[in-house]
């Protein structure tokens, strides 16, 4: 990930523009701090997020351990996102 090297020192004001799916603010922020510190995967309290790169255009995966279904099952969600 050679793109990531625009965030060391200025992570915070690097702007993160969804292109599909939906990410929160919390999840933006950890998004954040991964790239800053150039980790592909990493597990933020009770999500895992997975990033991948392609033409410019990342797209991260993030998984939950569901507790309200089935005890052991995982949701998931995909959301595709570029670095302005």
């Amino acid at each position: 990930m050679d793109s990531t090297a625009k965030f060391n020192g200025h992570a915070k004001s690097v702007r993160i523009k969804t292109i599909e799916g939906h990410l929160t603010v919390t999840e933006i922020r950890a998004i954040k701090a991964m790239l800053s510190e150039q980790v592909l995967r990493a597990k933020v309290s009770r999500k895992t997020y997975s990033i991948t790169e392609k033409n410019g255009l990342y797209s991260v995966l993030i998984q939950e351990a569901d507790k309200s279904l089935v005890y052991g099952k995982i949701a998931a969600h995909r959301a595709t996102f570029s670095i302005r």
